[in-house]
């Protein structure tokens, strides 16, 4: 599968990186997340902004955030909220992180475009806004 996110300005609260390095290693030795998606996320912790939680901006998706996406050919916005692969499935909004695209709208904006590919083919989403 391909990943391509938006790494040009990601933002991450140094908490979230802390713990999202643990679930990378944890992912990794368990062996049932794809090693591309794993790479792709750690690319995405290298890359990004990492700030105190305290000064993320309101508009950035960080992990338990609950965020609307507009799917770009259909229109279709879908809530969602970004989630640690151990609390994923509780409730039907849940998105975890090593989910294609929970890698890729975590640190991203309002207005950003994420393009991801999962198990239905390439998706080409807006984030439309963070609800908190």
């Amino acid at each position: 599968m391909t990943y391509i996110t938006c790494f040009e300005h990601s933002v991450i609260s140094t908490h979230n990186r802390q713990r999202l390095g643990t679930t990378i290693d944890e992912a990794r030795r368990c062996g049932t997340v794809s090693p591309d998606l794993l790479m792709c996320l750690e690319e995405k912790l290298e890359l990004a902004e990492c700030v105190s939680p305290s000064v993320v901006p309101d508009t950035v998706v960080t992990m338990n955030s609950r965020f609307r996406l507009r799917d770009a050919v259909t229109g279709k916005v879908e809530s969602h909220v970004l989630c640690y692969p151990d609390s994923a499935g509780v409730t039907s909004e849940d998105l975890s992180v090593l989910d294609p695209i929970g890698c890729a709208v975590l640190g991203c904006r309002v207005g950003d475009e994420i393009v991801a590919e999962d198990a239905s083919g390439i998706r080409r989403l807006q984030l439309v806004e963070v609800l908190y």
